[in-house]
């Protein structure tokens, strides 16, 4: 990949001259990995796409629309809480690292002016876009990233945000340095990329070319094209230049990577059109429910109406009764001239009947109904989570389920679900269903500890050990409660019990239980208490 040091360090420049002083109008998340701040800079309208798709995380202005979901995304929430009418102080390079860093000014909910941080870290596979406030605590990012995943860093809420280790690299943009100490230490140089080096070998120099004059082109040589902030003179193949280094990307990112991280944006898509399609038919089921609750009300009239059947004269269109359960008042009550009085009166209690199992079914469809809401919900939160492998699994159970069209699939046991080691413990997370089945119904022993937050989704811990301490219960309420939709809360409950007291719910998608002689502890989830807890000693 082309976008390196060197050429985000032109970027940022592009970026500042057009964004600079402007203010974030709207904010909008097309994918799970896509985010476009709308921001008015110098009498101007800017689209500034930031995309941490893993195959070409980017950021650039973009002139294309995009669709964006009906339900806004949580981290699309998070950003408009906290930066929607923020102005854009400044945009800056860590160095000549790829992290992009925005500043903005924002006024927080009790007036005060905020300084908050987007860093945006386009590195790969690993490129993530982190919200922080200016002592750097962690407030939300695009991807989290919990112990075990990344050795050094913790990338979730209320983290401290920390720069990827740079590992003795040196500027190449440092004055202090010649151009020939730079190419006698071009391995050390930051930000270089093997494209980029070989152009430096090639022409003997590295302050030729990164002082160079800003030209984006796109060369489409063999066997793959290249791109750059400007020409690269050991390449042949036919040039395309282009006018700004925001089009360029555009246009690599539009022909040579139009696939990248399609299967989230498919699996997110498919998940939400579901869940949109499930909340509009719980919102008819519960207007079936008021009416049919409305009809069972006749139920006293027509227990008026055979108290006084004597009284009802043949042809009658409507009878005044006594109503002895509102203080004696009189009320007239519609007959059918008709029928019999008799049959006036099983008309009436037929109608009862059906609204008392119309009731009985529509509370039955308005559970099923919610069971589903709450099992998709978690899908979304576990795709937006999800690394390659867990996407894999993700689409698996989305086959199996008929929710994604195609043939059932042979599920294979899971891999990429977390285990930590120590303190003679060994402790499995699991980060969605598949992984929380297996760890629950296959690998757990029944007399293993399960750990799960009360009445939410969350991720199902395991815990084997001979001896069940305060810390390993607080290490495996604090994962519980980290890996759930609680995870930003306070005061979290997590319930935990032996694995022979957790039941698989028969029928039910997903991986819910039932369980019983649980006890619970509160939890304030907090990743920095994790490690804390986990200490040096132990291994994942």
């Amino acid at each position: 990949m082309a976008i390196d040091g060197v050429f985000i360090h032109h970027l940022v420049k592009e970026l500042n001259d057009c964004l600079q002083g402007g203010r974030i109008n709207k904010i909008n998340q097309p994918s799970t990995l896509e985010l476009i701040l709308h921001i008015r800079s110098h009498h101007q309208n800017w689209q500034f796409l930031i995309s941490s798709e893993l195959n070409f995380p980017s950021c650039f202005l973009t002139t294309q629309k995009r669709v964006n979901p009906d339900t806004p995304y949580s981290f699309c929430m998070n950003l408009r809480k906290y930066l929607e009418r923020g102005i854009i102080e400044k945009i800056w390079q860590v160095d000549n690292d790829r992290i992009v860093v925005i500043n903005i000014k924002a006024f927080n909910e009790l007036g005060d002016e905020c300084l908050y941080h987007l860093f945006f870290e386009i590195m790969g596979r690993n490129a993530n876009l982190i919200l922080t406030s200016s002592d750097l605590t962690i407030i939300d990012s695009i991807r989290k990233l919990s112990p075990g995943l990344q050795e050094l860093r913790t990338i979730v809420p209320k983290a401290t945000y920390r720069y990827p280790d740079k590992q003795g690299t040196i500027n190449p943009f440092s004055p202090d340095l010649t151009d020939w100490q730079k190419m006698e230490m071009l391995n050390q140089l930051e930000g270089i990329s093997p494209l980029l080096k070989n152009a430096f070998n090639y022409l003997g120099s590295v302050d030729q070319l990164i002082f160079k004059q800003v030209n984006p082109v796109l060369i489409k040589a063999h066997p793959k094209p290249a791109f750059y902030v400007f020409d690269l003179p050991h390449l042949e193949g036919k040039r395309i230049f282009y006018s700004t280094i925001s089009s360029l990307i555009e246009e690599v990112k539009t022909t040579l990577f139009k696939g990248a991280n399609q299967l989230s944006t498919l699996l997110s898509k498919i998940v939400r059109r579901e869940l949109a399609h499930q909340k509009s038919k719980l919102a008819n089921l519960k207007d079936d429910l008021i009416e049919a609750e409305k009809r069972l009300k006749t139920k006293n009239i027509a227990l008026l109406l055979q108290a006084n059947l004597y009284r009802i004269k043949p042809g009658e269109s409507e009878i005044m009764v006594e109503d002895f359960y509102h203080n004696g008042s009189l009320i007239a009550i519609k007959l059918n001239p008709q029928l019999t009085p008799s049959q006036n009166l099983n008309n009436y209690f037929t109608k009862i009947k059906k609204s008392e199992k119309a009731l009985k079914h529509l509370n039955r469809e308005i559970a099923k109904n919610e069971n589903e809401i709450i099992y998709l919900e978690s899908l979304i939160d576990q795709i937006n989570k999800a690394s390659d492998s867990d996407l894999q699994e993700i689409k698996a159970e989305l086959l199996n389920e008929q929710l994604l069209k195609g043939a059932k699939v042979k599920v294979k046991p899971p891999k990429s679900y977390l285990t930590y080691q120590g303190d003679g413990a060994t402790i499995w997370v699991g980060k969605n269903n598949l992984q929380n089945n297996y760890l629950t119904h296959t690998l757990a022993q029944k007399s293993d500890y399960w750990f799960h937050v009360q009445k939410a989704p969350s991720a199902h811990v395991i815990l084997r050990t001979n001896e069940l301490t305060e810390k390993l219960i607080r290490i495996c309420a604090q994962l519980a409660a980290l890996h759930s939709s609680f995870s930003q809360s306070s005061s979290v409950p997590v319930d935990y019990t032996l694995v022979k007291n957790v039941k698989k719910v028969s029928g039910q998608k997903g991986s819910f239980v039932t369980y019983t002689n649980q006890k619970t502890i509160y939890i304030d989830p907090d990743w920095d208490t994790l490690k804390k807890l986990l200490g040096p000693g132990v291994q994942s």
